[in-house]
């Protein structure tokens, strides 16, 4: 074993000491240096292996989240244009002088819409961990870790709209709240009430907005989701083993 072969070293060291056999002596330095030597290339190739493998786990990981995301995020943008449609025409009627039956009807099915949002809240799990677990390194492309660092830009810059844009929607709401009369989840506000209403029309209005700013902050994360996707995806088949 490994304690044999070097308790047999120390042996025959000492005993080149012993016999003043300095020749021998250097070659017995060399050889311990030299396997030194080996043991730390060893070492640090075996370590280099192990980074690489556990760098390409985190992409194909990234890789993996990417494309389940994408995909959900395509069905919430396509609702969220259908929602928005329903806010626009609930809007609509605020403007209109009188209401007929089938206006009233017609915004009591649509006017709900002004209430739904949505946007992104939470970065995906592998990025974060990427990103805060100090995982970066272990991917040795500079440009990959480049493309990943403008991702993690960009989604900062979605939460931080998407909160921005949920914290104005609240106080919106509240003023929904202050001009509309329900029983339960029906509006019992009257023809009158509502037909020509200020207040509604620019609370509607606003809400119609802000809808549109947070469709427009899906698109844009999609993009830079896609963009990522195919990155990476690209970088995973050309250093495949």
């Amino acid at each position: 074993g490994a304690e044999g072969s070097n308790a047999m070293i120390l042996r025959r060291f000492m005993k080149h000491v012993t016999d003043q056999n300095w020749v021998a002596v250097g070659l017995d330095v060399l050889v311990v240096i030299t396997g030194i030597f080996i043991g730390l290339q060893v070492t640090d190739w075996n370590q280099a292996r192990k980074d690489a493998a556990e760098g390409r786990y985190f992409l194909e990981f990234l890789a993996s989240q990417l494309e389940a995301e994408t995909q959900d995020r395509a069905k919430e943008m396509a609702e969220s244009r259908e929602v928005a449609a329903l806010t626009t025409t609930a809007t609509g009627l605020l403007y209109k002088e009188s209401w007929t039956d089938e206006d009233l009807a017609t915004f009591q099915r649509t006017h709900v819409a002004v209430y739904r949002f949505w946007g992104v809240r939470h970065r995906p799990a592998a990025l974060r961990r990427l990103i805060e677990g100090g995982k970066l390194d272990l991917i040795t492309s500079k440009d990959m870790q480049a493309a990943i660092l403008k991702y993690e830009s960009a989604y900062m810059e979605a939460i931080q709209q998407t909160n921005t844009s949920y914290a104005y929607s609240k106080d919106i709401t509240l003023d929904l709240s202050n001009h509309l009369r329900y029983r339960f989840r029906e509006v019992v506000s009257t023809r009158e009430e509502l037909a020509g209403n200020h207040a509604l029309q620019s609370a509607f209005r606003n809400k119609m907005v802000m809808q549109r700013i947070q469709a427009d902050v899906l698109q844009d994360i999609q993009a830079a989701s896609d963009e990522l996707l195919k990155t990476v995806k690209d970088y995973l088949e050309k250093t495949e083993a």
